[in-house]
């Protein structure tokens, strides 16, 4: 119905509905302090609210906007579209900054590291890669890739660490990837059973633990020095779709 709805996570109660697009919604993104919500939408619009659920400020229309990423500081918002371009506005002015023609097809996925300087894409049909940028300038700052991969894979989801450390990025085919973001020397990923099935992953914010779902529901943590199992238990009857650390870990 083109509202974007908020729950408190504490209670599950619904807080507000805030309408505002024409069209489904396909993305949201929040400030760390959750004080402001950024939404786009296939009414080609992009628009900013706060915590109150008052509409702060309307983006120029972006048709074909695919994914959203915003600062850990509120300051800017990146979108990337169907025809593989990258572009951060201001949140302050809505002043469109930077516009990168990231990748050859749409942007599957858009994360700021947690210092805000700099911006990993992903792009469908790219192969298993993510592309560094420096969020202030627009230039390049990294081109992390899976030695030998195929143009017909990509990359489904990118984040940080929570100490920006590493680059992470799980696969079309269910992979999941690790990078040095200071070197783009890869690091250890996971190399168990379900290698080549997950469905969702997570970093705990020192970049020591990562979480990860599979396909048929179970939960899996692992050192990511060392690649040993944590723990492992069954969390869904379905296939895990998202997860997440919360910010202390």
């Amino acid at each position: 119905d083109g509202s974007v709805r908020w729950w408190d996570p504490a209670t599950g109660k619904e807080l507000r509905p805030r309408a505002g697009h024409a069209g489904d919604v396909d993305f949201v993104a929040f400030r760390d302090d959750a004080e402001v919500l950024v939404s786009g939408s296939r009414d080609g619009v992009v628009r900013f609210g706060d915590a109150a659920g008052q509409p702060l400020r309307s983006v120029i229309p972006l048709p074909g906007a695919r994914s959203v990423a915003m600062d850990p500081a509120g300051r800017w918002v990146a979108c990337g579209s169907w025809d593989g371009r990258v572009r951060v506005w201001e949140t302050a002015t809505g002043r469109n900054t930077l516009d990168l023609p990231a990748h050859p097809s749409w942007v599957v996925r858009l994360a700021f590291a947690p210092d805000a300087r700099t911006l990993a894409s992903a792009g469908h049909w790219d192969g298993f890669r993510v592309k560094l940028w420096d969020a202030g300038t627009g230039a390049a700052a990294g081109d992390l890739a899976e030695p030998g991969d195929g143009s017909y894979h990509w990359v489904r989801d990118v984040f940080f660490s929570g100490d920006g450390r590493a680059v992470a990025a799980l696969t079309s085919g269910g992979r999941l990837l690790l990078w040095d973001r200071a070197t783009g020397r890869p690091l250890p990923g996971y190399a168990g059973p379900e290698a080549g099935k997950l469905c969702a992953a997570a970093l705990r914010p020192n970049g020591r633990v990562g979480a990860f779902g599979d396909g048929t529901g179970r939960v899996t943590l692992w050192d990511t020095a060392t690649g040993a199992v944590l723990r492992a238990w069954p969390a869904h009857a379905g296939a895990v779709t998202a997860a997440a650390f919360r910010g202390d870990g």
